[in-house]
Order: C-alpha cells, then structure tokens, then sequence
C-alpha cells in the first residue's frame, strides 16, 4: 500500500469513520459528499448535471485562495477514489443515474467546472454505494500502518528489551 497525504488520511477517516458506514456497512456516494464536502455545514457544494455531463464546484467564498484550496480538495477526494477503486480497495455498487442534482445551496460567486475524468467519475458513481475493503478499514484503524510495519514495531520493542535484560544480567553478573 502507498503512503497517503494529510489530506488523503483525513478523508479516508471520514469515510471510514462516518456514522453511516459503520451501521450499514456501506455509504451512498451522496451521504458522504454532503457528510464530510458538500452541504449547508460546508463553504462548497456540488452541481451535477447528467443531461450535459457537466459538473460544477460551487464556492461560498470570494477569496481566490480558498476557492483554490476547496477545488483542490475535491480534486484530491476524487482521485483518491478514483486510485482506491482501481486497486480493488473500495468498490462502488449500485449502476449509474441520470442524475441531475444540487447539494447545497449554491452561491453565483464563484462556479468552478470540473473536468475529466474527474466529472466523469462523479457523473458515473453518484446514486452508488461506496464499500470500502477489510483491508482499508484496518489500514485506517491502525493508523495507517500495515501488518508488517506493526509486526516490524513489535520485533523492534522486542529486541530492545531482549538487549536491556541481556545488559542487565551482564551487569548483575559481574557485580554479584
């Protein structure tokens, strides 16, 4: 498994870790966008349109930095998924929609468009379910760590404390 970015840990925690997921064992795409991106709680939502194959990042703020920051964040998600997907890590159930859909309110402010693949993935994937794997689950409640770096940590504390007692009753040998 690869390294993830702050980011990208944040939101495989969100994910792993929302509320939904962990009584159904799936989450529908658009439970998780207005969970943990879109919604009235959040500074973006998301205007997708099936008819067009459009979509459309719409941002709360006037600030050119923190539109970038939000496009970017959405980006990373994304392609996160997107990656995971392709690594048979999560799975995504459920066949695509004609969807044309708001989540939010929207703000005339600023209106970024997505484009491919990343629209492409969103326009097939909303209205599905995200089922993440065993293996991701446990990657993100060990923090990120695999088996064998957990198991690399054990045998290290192991051999640390191997070499103490064995200091230890060289010491106590030589003095008793």
């Amino acid at each position: 498994m690869r390294n993830f970015s702050k980011e990208e840990k944040n939101i495989l925690n969100q994910l792993i870790n929302s509320k939904t997921l962990k009584i159904e064992g799936m989450i529908l795409f658009e439970v998780f966008l207005e969970d943990c991106f879109f919604g009235d709680e959040h500074d973006s939502n998301i205007y997708v349109n099936s008819d067009t194959r459009e979509v459309f990042l719409s941002i709360k703020s006037n600030d050119v930095v923190k539109r970038r920051k939000e496009t970017v964040r959405v980006i990373v998600m994304v392609n996160l998924l997107m990656e995971l997907m392709n690594l048979g890590i999560i799975s995504f159930i459920g066949k695509e929609n004609e969807i044309k859909k708001c989540s939010g309110q929207q703000y005339n402010n600023a209106l970024v468009k997505i484009d491919q693949p990343i629209s492409s993935f969103l326009l097939e994937k909303l209205g599905n379910f995200i089922l993440p794997s065993e293996e991701l689950r446990a990657l993100v409640n060990n923090n990120f760590k695999n088996s064998e770096e957990i198991r690399h940590r054990q045998t290290m504390i192991l051999a640390i404390v191997a070499i103490a007692v064995s200091l230890l009753i060289g010491l106590l040998g030589i003095f008793f």
